[in-house]
């Protein structure tokens, strides 16, 4: 489906549904002074619409979701990435959920992995990225796609025949 609107109130019903334990009022998950402009579901609705349907440009969304105004007639401003970023919990636990229930007869998995670079390999010997806990710590590596050596992480990545995600690990 490429409709946004219909996409939205679809994660939205889902979104009130599994998580109505944590909504407090008025679909929010935590108590706001003055009345926000959309509420946390809403938010959670149109990040979790952009993902399904595979549009990885922000600005491009932001720019099908403004020209369908009528549509959306309370929308945030799109700097508006606070409150956003104090969702990321409940996106997870959602995602988590909504894979779960979607794998639960699944007995076959498929595991790939691919580079996470934090900076140039040049760069690492001097980069305090991440670098706070040694045991979590970025390292170099080999990737053997591109044949080349970089400095991050290596993400592994577990799905279903149907090419829903199970697990995601991330490995210095």
């Amino acid at each position: 489906m490429h409709n946004i609107k219909t996409n939205f109130d679809k994660f939205y019903q889902i979104i009130s549904l599994r998580l109505k334990d944590y909504i407090i009022s008025d679909g929010n998950f935590k108590f706001y002074p003055r009345k926000p402009k959309m509420n946390d579901c809403e938010i959670l609705a149109l990040a979790l619409c952009s993902e399904a349907m595979s549009i990885d440009s922000e600005n491009y969304f932001w720019g099908k979701v403004i020209s369908n105004t009528s549509d959306f007639p309370n929308l945030i401003d799109r700097s508006n990435t606070k409150t956003a970023r104090n969702l990321i919990a409940y996106h997870n636990s959602l995602t988590t959920l909504i894979s779960d229930e979607l794998n639960k007869d699944e007995n076959i998995f498929i595991v790939d992995s691919m580079p996470l670079p934090v900076c140039n390999i040049a760069r690492a010997g001097r980069s305090q990225v991440l670098r706070e806990n040694y045991d979590s710590s970025p390292d170099k590596g080999y990737s053997a796609i591109t044949k080349t050596y970089f400095y991050g992480y290596k993400l592994h990545l577990i799905t279903s025949l149907k090419g829903v995600y199970k697990s995601r690990h991330s490995l210095p």
